[in-house]
Order: structure tokens, then C-alpha cells, then sequence
């Protein structure tokens, strides 16, 4: 049960890199506008590099300013996920190192891991699903509100599971 280590990012410009910078120094980057959403970031000095606003954890803690992104759900607390994940040892690597940098991740039993990250169970989803696989799977719930994601669990689990989450206690 490793904990791990704070999140971190490098920053590519014109091939110079930069960093390895924390949360707080990203913010910062930010505020002097010295950091946009097409910084070339990357969560390693090897990268892959991407648009910082292609990175989830910086698009929610960092980049986003309420108000200018409507019908985006502004997160402003940390939210408490459960995240099972199926995966092969070929997405093993990147689906770990991307885990690890949306914050405090604990796992509990062999791929199963409580995290506490600012985002949403269909944004955990949609950046952990990057590194899957076909024959990769993944659900993510939120339980601090009763909402849940997932990825390629088959028709009929799809449906049982949509059905469960309508019915009244």
C-alpha cells in the first residue's frame, strides 16, 4: 500500500524544460499568467507532454476560473472515489503514474484504491480511460455524492448498474 508522492509537472517551451513544479507552484505559474491552458505540461521529464488543459487535475485546480466555462461543474472541494480498475500489464504503468497524480490515492486490495482529487467520477474516468486498453475495464465512484463512472464493463453490467443507481431506497 504505497502512498504517493505529491503531484508534479515539467513544462516544455520552445524544447527548454522546466520544473519539476508542485501544485502551489503551478498556481502561481497561473496567476502571472505565465502558465495557459496550451502549455505544453507533462506529469514526468520524459513525458508525454500535452496542453495543460488536456491534463484533468490542472484543468480543475489550476486553469479553471469560475464562470468561464459553462456547463463545466466547478469543483471546489476534494471528493472521496473509489476506483476499480482491470488493467493489463501493458496500461499498468501510465494508468498508475496518472492515478498517483490526482492526489492522496490509498490502495485498499489489488486494484482498488480510494482517492481524494477535486474532480468529478466522470473526469477520474475519462483521464484514467487514456490508458486503457480494449480489454481494460474501470468504474469510479464518487461517495461523497452518490454518483458513479465507468469503462468498458459490457452491456448487460452497463444496464444493471445504470438501473441500480434509479431506484428509490
Amino acid at each position: 500500500m504505497n502512498m504517493p508522492a505529491a503531484p508534479q509537472w515539467f513544462i516544455r517551451v520552445r524544447e527548454q524544460l522546466y520544473g519539476p513544479y508542485s501544485l502551489e507552484q503551478m498556481r502561481a505559474l497561473a496567476a502571472q499568467n505565465r502558465l495557459a491552458g496550451k502549455s505544453m505540461t507533462s506529469r514526468t521529464r520524459q513525458g508525454p507532454f500535452q496542453c495543460a488543459a488536456d491534463d484533468p487535475f490542472l484543468a480543475a485546480e489550476v486553469l479553471d476560473v469560475p464562470g468561464t466555462n459553462p456547463g463545466q461543474e466547478q469543483i471546489t472541494a476534494h471528493r472521496q472515489l473509489v476506483v476499480m480498475a482491470r488493467v493489463g500489464e501493458d496500461s499498468l504503468p501510465a494508468f498508475m503514474q496518472s492515478l498517483s497524480g490526482f492526489g492522496v490515492a490509498i490502495e485498499v486490495f489489488k486494484n482498488f484504491w480510494l482517492l481524494n482529487a477535486p474532480l468529478t467520477a466522470e473526469q477520474v474516468r475519462n483521464a484514467l480511460s487514456r490508458n486503457l486498453q480494449r480489454e481494460d475495464a474501470l468504474f469510479v465512484a464518487d461517495a461523497s455524492h452518490g454518483a458513479s463512472s465507468w469503462f468498458n464493463l459490457g452491456q448487460v453490467l452497463d444496464m444493471r448498474i445504470r438501473q441500480f443507481w434509479l431506484q428509490q431506497p
